[in-house]
């Protein structure tokens, strides 16, 4: 059984409200974005980052939101691909989308790797 320190608890908390905080100021909570990664699992440290993405694609977002820069990743040739927003230069927030459906394997992976729907 893992036990957390109460720095642990406060930074966990921090970047879970610092997800919320982008997904009001980028307005996509209508897209019903998740967050997923080491800040859906709880297992954060200082240099984690906050990873939220769309599950369902919406390419009309992608001309709509600002960020540092933008860039596309396909995992595997047989995943889909998805744009992501990079709201700083380091990657440490950052917006995904696919370009396409996604498979049901790449929607489990969410579920798999942490994934948590923010309550906003």
């Amino acid at each position: 059984m893992m036990k957390y320190s109460p720095s642990h608890w406060a930074l966990l908390r921090s970047k879970r409200e610092r997800a919320i905080e982008i997904i009001e100021e980028k307005g996509i909570k209508q897209l019903e974005p998740v967050v997923y990664g080491s800040v859906a699992r709880g297992d954060v440290d200082q240099h984690s980052d906050i990873d939220i993405a769309v599950l369902r694609p919406n390419i009309l977002w992608l001309d709509r939101l600002t960020g540092h820069h933008k860039f596309i990743v396909q995992a595997t040739p047989s995943s889909t691909p998805k744009a992501y927003i990079s709201l700083d230069s380091a990657e440490l927030e950052v917006i995904s989308f696919p370009l396409s459906e996604l498979s049901s394997k790449e929607y489990e992976f969410f579920a798999f790797g942490g994934r948590w729907t923010t309550r906003i």
